[in-house]
């Protein structure tokens, strides 16, 4: 098994020590960080994220070490009380398929002490008086920009808030996108996504300006993209969906898909095929939905079953495309 080290590595540091910690103080919010017994520098083969699981808010980049038997990462995107491990994707095939199943590949897991541009963010916004935004019910969704500075294009964490804010307000002016943050637990926080992928993440973590140029993509506006991310946390990614032929789903992400798309065609905007990329719904599944739930049947019927709320709420909301309502 291979194993965390400081940078620079320092005495026998092929001999993994157990409870290591380091201290990240600097105001870009970087941490670095060795591995031995890798051999592999290919962030697709390997990685390093929370110890709780593979988690996207860490961004990490792998580059030579300074001796054949360690690989360099730099971390961005850190907070205090990270516990780091080091991860092997186990379906690494060399990009042929670009398929991943993480499992724990370091002997010893590495704490985060102190990140002094999380301290400085946090004391700049008084401390707990983070921004947020009230629904139409009264419940707050917070907003952290700590991650903004961190991206690959830096942005400022005002620019980060007032984004996020306009995105929240579009949504709202929906009437379903309104009801679906109306079911959102009190007190959820965004946090901004440090990477410039077109990923965001149900925790929830999402930076707008990172689908600036996808908005003609099916499902890719920003607005949609954070609805999407509020399904999730509405439905708790409890489900493990089946995917058909032709269509994938990543075992979460089918209701996510699907309410989104019901919330998009109110806007008269495309529909979404899956969650393997941006790709159009098939003509024959958006001009008649009800082939759609009759493919999709268990799927529904799971979606009814762990979150009835969300789906009575996308039933009654439009009489558009709208495969909730033949249940």
């Amino acid at each position: 098994m291979a194993h965390l080290l400081k940078f620079p590595a320092t005495g026998a540091y092929w001999v993994p020590v157990q409870g290591e910690t380091f201290t990240v103080d600097s105001l870009d919010g970087e941490g670095e960080l060795l591995a031995h017994g890798v051999g592999s520098r290919w962030e697709s083969e390997f990685t390093v994220s929370l110890a709780s699981g593979v988690n996207d808010r860490i961004v990490c980049k792998a580059y030579r070490g300074p001796t054949p038997d360690l690989v360099f990462y730099r971390l961005r995107n850190l907070r205090a009380g990270d516990v780091l491990v080091l991860y092997r994707n186990i379906k690494y095939d060399g990009g042929v398929t670009n398929e991943t199943e993480w499992v724990k590949h370091s002997t010893q897991s590495v704490k985060v002490t102190f990140v002094s541009a999380e301290f400085r963010s946090q004391l700049n916004q008084g401390l707990q008086g983070l921004p947020f935004h009230q629904t139409a019910k009264g419940k707050k969704i917070f907003l952290s920009g700590y991650g903004a500075q961190q991206r690959d294009i830096p942005m400022a964490e005002d620019k980060w808030v007032e984004q996020t804010r306009a995105v929240i307000e579009q949504i709202s002016k929906n009437s379903l996108g309104q009801k679906i943050i109306d079911l959102l637990a009190d007190g959820i926080t965004i946090y901004a996504d440090a990477g410039t992928r077109l990923n965001a993440n149900s925790s929830v973590l999402f930076t707008a300006e990172n689908f600036k140029d996808s908005t003609s993509q099916h499902g890719g506006a920003p607005d949609e993209v954070l609805l999407h991310e509020f399904v999730h946390r509405c439905e708790g990614n409890r489900p493990k969906y089946l995917n058909v032929t032709g269509w994938e789903f990543s075992e979460t992400d089918f209701l996510s898909v699907n309410a989104t798309n019901v919330y998009s065609c109110l806007l008269r905007r495309g529909l979404r095929k899956d969650h393997a990329g941006f790709e159009p719904l098939p003509n024959e599944y958006f001009t008649d939905p009800q082939s759609h739930f009759t493919l999709f049947r268990q799927n529904y019927a799971l979606a009814w079953q762990q979150s009835r709320p969300l789906c009575e709420v996308l039933r009654d909301s439009s009489p558009l495309w709208n495969p909730f309502k033949y249940r």
